[in-house]
């Protein structure tokens, strides 16, 4: 199960979260939910920012040890085919300890490049394969139909587009595994569904 995706900066300084969609409510906060609508908001964007830190960090620590520069990491990160393929990315898979910030033990899987990263946060017993197998496939609709990594704006500007992204690879929050046929054939049902978010 997927509690949330996030895409968030992967800049020096702290991390600044551009969109997040939630799946499932954390146990914990179902109380709150109810006695205060922004109260809940307030838990919500903690934990969004918390997983976003983690990553960030990870991989300001990654980078550092690698001993590439940020303007290397930015020119990987443009260096794409016709604007449409993906750069390298960076794969990472952390595990987030009990309340720290979610009620029960997690476990981020997530993809970085240049100025961005997309975070997965799963249950711990998730399959971490189809996670990132999925993960992937996400990103790389993210710059097939909004172009992320050369116009980040985007992120901001087509927040509906992502979300149906996300409907069809992560419905409701589950890790579906799918066969190629299946995948090719989510693909032209995405194709035009995106024809009419546009």
């Amino acid at each position: 199960m997927v509690h949330a995706f996030i895409i968030h900066t992967l800049l020096p300084g702290s991390s600044l979260v551009l969109h997040s969609s939630t799946f499932r409510q954390d146990p914990l906060t179902s109380y709150e939910i109810k006695e205060s609508g922004s109260r809940w908001h307030c838990v919500r964007q903690a934990q969004w920012q918390y997983v976003a830190d983690v990553v960030h960090g990870e991989y300001q620590f990654r980078r550092t040890v690698s001993g590439r520069s940020l303007d290397e990491d930015l020119a990987r990160a443009t260096n794409i085919d016709n604007g449409l393929g993906l750069p390298e990315l960076e794969c990472g898979v952390l595990r987030l300890s009990e309340h720290a910030p979610y009620a029960d033990e997690k476990v981020i899987v997530w993809y970085g490049a240049g100025t961005l990263a997309f975070s997965l946060v799963c249950d711990k017993t998730e399959n971490r394969l189809i996670a990132e197998v999925i993960l992937k496939h996400i990103v790389r609709y993210l710059q097939e139909y909004l172009l992320v990594f050369s116009q980040p704006s985007e992120i901001l500007n087509k927040a509906d587009c992502i979300i149906q992204i996300l409907q069809q690879l992560i419905p409701d929050g589950l890790l579906l595994f799918r066969c190629q046929r299946v995948m090719r054939q989510l693909e032209k049902e995405l194709d035009s569904s995106m024809k009419q978010v546009d």
